[in-house]
């Protein structure tokens, strides 16, 4: 049965390493699907403002809407330009960012509110508060009522003060949005296909990064709400961390898809009144979901020593659904060179003698996927290859042997008892013998021990050598002798000994003599 819930990138799936890769993926920045660097023709110039490089706001969102495909969501206010907030204004939707370049400004003439769009952000260069022009200034005198907002976008008819020109009792001021580069701003970094139109992924997940910039004063990304949700798409759709600012989107169907990144941001730090005054920003990004084979991989050890292992690569998924998957196997793979060392859906495979754990890749290709970065899709398992069984060795008979007659050390055999690439045989170790025994006899344990060609430790086995007493020990009589009357000698000694020499050698002197009746003086 065939199995399409796996997770490709980075996943643990049943303790088993698994690491699935795309062919030729690149990375590329970008904004939101199909966005692209402003080009020269969305650049303010002259012939939009005039020779005093001064436009108003109304004219200036004439201006954007007339020159929207061209500036494909980005326009700079270069250096020595400004564009006054003369009247209330929304930009228009389609603007993703506003740069103010070094020298550039946006002016506010009076108590005039400009409304962005959760998805705008104004991108601030020169964040000096003393530059001269400031890149967001208004007219003097300056108050809260001089504001940026945001709409609403929970609620579109309504909009949220974001800062204001100055105030006793303002959360946000202007200054503090120069000095922090501008309004919040998303920057998502997805894994795209190279070869697509930039905004093309493989099924089933799209791993997407995002760096968050331009927050309120002394607020952190701790104080952050982050929401990831589906707004177009076959309905499914699963967010890995679906309330943190990076997150995977795992689809089920091929296709194109909207995901939204929506960051609600406190004006304030956490335990300020400001806290609890928030906009939301947000995100849209649109990827295009391409059809791609699915690898996946079984590994069965035979039954004799479990060396030889049957790969099956049947449950890879076809998704164009022709079944003309082409299989290519690497058995030592490193995670980045893929060798091919075998292919076709069920080869078999034989392990070095003391087995071990190996990374086994499976690399299949689908020839007929239309966009060839996703015709080609890699699986990596761990597989831990036991070694055969461990040898065991036989002890010799026990024996009996003469003092001093102990074998010298001697080498057995040692096999695990299989056969052809399972046998695992060789020779022990001389044998160690205990301590000898002396001259009286006694017991003597020769023992054998092996390591095995894997390193592993083979049961030690031993025997018994029982060694007999030495010989007994006999003394030799001294000649007889004649003595004259009353000249018997004194008692005395003499040697024992059994001939033998080292530890079988017992000797050593007798006890005094003694002497039987002593004769009278007629002798005897």
């Amino acid at each position: 049965m065939k199995n399409n819930d796996t997770i490709k990138n980075f996943g643990i799936l049943n303790s088993i390493k698994k690491i699935q890769r795309k062919s030729f993926i690149l990375l590329f920045l970008f904004m939101f699907a199909g966005f692209s660097s402003a080009n020269s023709q969305c650049t303010l110039d002259v012939a939009a403002t005039g020779v005093d490089q001064e436009i108003n706001v109304d004219d200036f969102v004439v201006w954007l809407n007339a020159n929207q495909v061209l500036c494909d969501g980005s326009v700079i206010i270069p250096d020595g330009f400004t564009v006054n907030i003369n009247a209330d204004t929304t930009i228009p939707i389609h603007i993703t960012t506003i740069t103010i370049a070094d020298g550039g400004s946006i002016n506010f003439n009076g108590n005039k509110i400009l409304t962005l769009y959760g998805s705008t952000a104004i991108i601030i260069e020169n964040t000096s508060t003393s530059a001269n022009p400031v890149a967001i200034q208004g007219d003097s005198p300056c108050s809260n009522n001089t504001q940026i907002r945001f709409i609403d976008i929970d609620d579109p008819s309504t909009d949220v003060k974001f800062a204001v020109c100055s105030g006793g009792n303002a959360c946000y001021t202007f200054d503090q949005l120069v000095a922090q580069g501008g309004t919040p701003r998303i920057v998502p970094d997805i894994n795209v296909v190279a070869g697509g139109d930039g905004n093309d992924v493989c099924m089933d997940t799209a791993i997407i990064d995002a760096t968050l910039s331009g927050l309120p004063t002394n607020v952190t990304e701790s104080d952050v709400v982050f929401a990831w949700t589906e707004i177009t798409g076959t309905p499914g759709v699963t967010f890995s961390t679906p309330t943190a600012l990076d997150t995977n989107a795992t689809v089920t169907t091929a296709g194109t898809y909207i995901f939204r990144l929506t960051v609600e941001i406190p004006l304030g730090p956490s335990g300020t009144t400001c806290f609890d005054q928030k906009v939301k920003v947000f995100i849209d990004i649109e990827l295009d979901f391409f059809a791609s084979p699915t690898a996946a991989f079984t590994a069965t050890p035979d039954a004799t020593c479990g060396l030889t292992v049957d790969f099956d690569g049947s449950t890879s998924i076809d998704t164009a659904g022709a079944d003309n998957l082409t299989y290519e196997w690497d058995y030592s793979y490193d995670g980045t060179t893929f060798n091919v060392e075998d292919t076709g859906e069920t080869p078999q495979n034989t392990f070095a003698i003391c087995g071990g754990t190996y990374e086994v890749a499976l690399r299949v290709t689908d020839p007929d996927v239309a966009l060839a970065g996703c015709s080609t899709d890699i699986i990596s398992n761990s597989i831990t290859v036991l070694p055969p069984a461990l040898p065991t060795m036989t002890a010799l008979a026990d024996i009996t042997v003469a003092c001093g007659a102990l074998p010298a050390a001697s080498t057995i055999a040692f096999s695990n008892g299989l056969t052809g690439g399972c046998l695992i045989a060789g020779t022990s170790n001389p044998s160690t013998f205990t301590a000898t025994p002396d001259a009286c006899g006694g017991g003597v344990i020769e023992i054998w021990t092996a390591t095995d060609e894997c390193g592993r430790t083979v049961a030690s086995v031993s025997r018994l050598i029982t060694v007999s007493e030495a010989d007994l020990p006999t003394m030799t009589t001294p000649a007889d002798i004649t003595v004259a009357c009353g000249a018997i000698p004194a008692p005395s000694t003499i040697a024992f000994t059994n001939g033998l020499t080292g530890g079988c050698e017992i000797s050593g002197t007798s006890n005094l003599s003694t002497f039987t009746a002593t004769p009278d003086a007629c002798g005897g």
